[in-house]
């Protein structure tokens, strides 16, 4: 989910029933508290790129990723995707969104429960 559904757009506000809620409570944080998401729109806005442009430039700046997964509803969806494509993020940017979204700083497990039973089906 190169958009972490909906949390990495630059929301500060997830409306009832929606997949952004659902992640908000699945991962236990709230959107307009979380500093790494507030860390994430400043530095976005110190590019001055839009947070879903930047999260899926991120995505694609991987080099084992060769494509990313987004639905899109709007044309403008399209033309952010397509900015999305063409901006290189400069290695001093990568190195500060990993540091903001340190891998090792990981949620719990589905019911707390130990892996891989936390992901059976």
């Amino acid at each position: 989910m190169p958009l972490a559904g909906g949390l990495l757009t630059g929301k500060i506000k997830t409306l009832d029933n929606t997949r952004s809620r659902e992640l908000e409570d699945e991962y236990g944080i709230n959107v307009g508290a979380d500093k790494r998401l507030a860390e994430f729109s400043k530095l976005c806005g110190e590019l001055g790129e839009k947070e879903n442009i930047v999260a899926i430039a991120w995505v694609l700046s991987h080099p084992v990723v060769s494509s990313a997964i987004v639905g899109i509803r709007t044309l403008g969806h399209l033309d952010d995707l397509e900015a999305a494509v063409n901006l290189n993020l400069p290695q001093d940017f990568l190195d500060k969104l990993n540091e903001i979204f340190d891998v090792n700083d990981g949620r719990l497990l589905k019911n707390n429960s130990p892996s891989p039973e936390a992901y059976a089906w």
